[in-house]
């Protein structure tokens, strides 16, 4: 078993066993899952997404957010 301490400010260590078995890098994000009885049933890594990664993955359909709001605040769907 691998055993990790939490720092002050929530910060902790991720071995660098566990780092090199899967594959994650110092910029990778940690994803915590835990379930109703308040147990943690997953941990996951990604990769940090670019920016350029990140432009084009939202269709622009021309309404600006005052529409969009208004919409929402009718009840009508987006």
């Amino acid at each position: 078993m691998i055993e990790t301490k939490i720092y002050r400010g929530s910060q902790t260590v991720v071995p660098s066993a566990v780092k090199k078995a899967l594959n994650v890098d110092d910029d990778s994000i940690v994803q915590w899952k835990i379930n109703e009885e308040k147990q943690i049933v997953e941990v996951s890594f990604r990769k940090k997404r670019s920016l350029s990664e990140i432009i084009g993955m939202v269709k622009d359909d021309g309404r600006d957010s005052v529409e969009i709001k208004k919409m929402i605040e009718k009840g009508e769907k987006i």
